[in-house]
């Protein structure tokens, strides 16, 4: 499975995992699958996954730590992150499919979870004041 299949799957497994389907989260999934250039056939299955798919979670941990390098776990950490707390809020569940993942990991503990989160949580500080920067930067006199 490709880094694209199992960063997608994973979106698609914490968007579901509250058992609702928000516009919010779905535009989070949408617009990153078009800023990655992936083809409209990609985008429109996709979406289709959203609706009527399942992900095997206990197939997809392993997916993720056998194939992927600590900078794509990261990155889709911090993005599933994103996406969780795209609609507002941050559901239990949505939290324990982060969790699940990090846990395939040998030297995992809560406390570094909670690190984790809380570096998520910064990450998107961060960015969010450079987006607010960089639109006063371009704003119109």
């Amino acid at each position: 499975m490709s880094e694209i299949d199992i960063y997608f799957k994973f979106m698609v497994a914490v968007l579901k995992a509250d058992g609702k389907v928000d516009k919010e989260e779905k535009d989070f999934i949408v617009n990153s699958a078009n800023a990655l250039g992936l083809t409209e056939d990609f985008i429109e299955d996709l979406e289709h996954h959203m609706v009527n798919g399942e992900v095997d979670l206990p197939s997809l941990y392993q997916e993720i730590k056998a194939n992927s390098d600590a900078s794509f776990t990261i990155n889709l950490l911090r993005d599933s992150y994103a996406l969780a707390k795209a609609d507002g809020a941050i559901d239990d569940k949505e939290l324990d499919i982060l969790k699940g993942m990090m846990r395939t990991f040998s030297n995992y503990s809560d406390s570094l979870f909670d690190e984790l989160i809380d570096w998520c949580e910064e990450s998107l500080f961060i960015k969010q004041m450079g987006s607010n920067l960089i639109a006063q930067a371009m704003e119109e006199k």
